[in-house]
């Protein structure tokens, strides 16, 4: 008697989708090594995404993504109109945003040395993980936030790798997006009240 090995095939989805940069989009020129590129500026905290349908704002996720830990009152985070980068030290970058008033909504010091970011190849590189879950879904993501500026805007490229689980359905997601936010010249704080 023949004995049959039975194989269980478990059917995963998944899917890429990886944008490319539109001509009309200028990119940083190109650098070699860990040197921090200047990101310094106030940009529109509204960003432009390239299929044109996407919101996408500055602060969430990755400079704010901790709301209650950088002490913002509840409902605020609706106010936000401009972000202001302020890079006065070589490994450090100071995050503020700001309603159109010029009222400061929330403040945050990222320090390279605390692995708060990352410098490669000419961009400044924030990484991250979030977790998603409910009684039948499950998500993990990771990323990359990387952010340089060019010809007037700060250029993000954000690539994401995800895992889920749908009831018994396991899903698998990655690519790669990108956004630009438009500077905002005269409109910022150069020296912030702390």
């Amino acid at each position: 008697m023949k004995h049959f090995n039975m194989a269980v095939i478990v059917l995963t989805a998944s899917c890429a989708s990886h944008q490319t940069i539109p001509e009309n989009w200028k990119l940083p020129a190109s650098a070699v090594g860990e040197k921090c590129p200047d990101i310094s500026g106030h940009y529109l905290d509204s960003g432009e995404a390239i299929d044109k349908k996407s919101h996408v704002y500055l602060h969430t996720g990755w400079f704010f993504g901790d709301y209650e830990k950088y002490a913002v009152p509840p409902g605020k985070w609706m106010e936000i109109r401009r972000i202001s980068i302020l890079q006065n030290a070589a490994n450090q970058l100071e995050i503020i945003a700001m309603s159109d008033s010029g009222m400061t909504e929330g403040r945050r010091i990222l320090k390279k040395e605390n692995d708060d970011f990352s410098c490669k190849d000419g961009w400044i590189r924030i990484t991250g993980s979030t977790d998603f879950g409910t009684s039948s879904a499950r998500e993990h993501s990771t990323y990359i936030r990387s952010f340089a500026k060019a010809d007037g805007y700060l250029i993000e490229k954000e690539e994401y790798d995800s895992f889920g689980m749908i009831s018994i359905i396991p899903i698998a997601g990655s690519g790669t997006r990108w956004y630009r936010f438009s500077r905002v010249e005269g409109r910022g704080v150069e020296a912030p009240v702390r």
